[in-house]
């Protein structure tokens, strides 16, 4: 049996909405998952558990539970120096 992926490990955007003044949370490798709030908290909190609804609603139906990508992220930096 396939483990379902962890909540924590998907990655979730959280920005703001001008239009109808909330913050939006959407979670890219669960197709259509995505909360709102009046506040980041409040967006991060309704997301989670949306994720968890999705994953819920995904597995009652058969439906493979997508994995989540993994962002790379590097350590190194550019400086750019003048020369005298």
């Amino acid at each position: 049996m396939k483990k379902t992926p962890d909540m924590a490990e998907y990655e979730i955007d959280i920005y703001w909405d001008d239009r109808d003044e909330i913050f939006v949370a959407e979670v890219a490798d669960l197709p259509g998952c995505a909360a709102h709030g009046a506040s980041r908290a409040e967006a991060l909190l309704n997301v989670e558990m949306a994720i968890t609804n999705w994953i819920t609603a995904a597995k009652s139906i058969g439906q493979s539970i997508p994995k989540p990508r993994r962002r790379m992220v590097s350590s190194a930096f550019n400086v750019r120096c003048s020369t005298l």
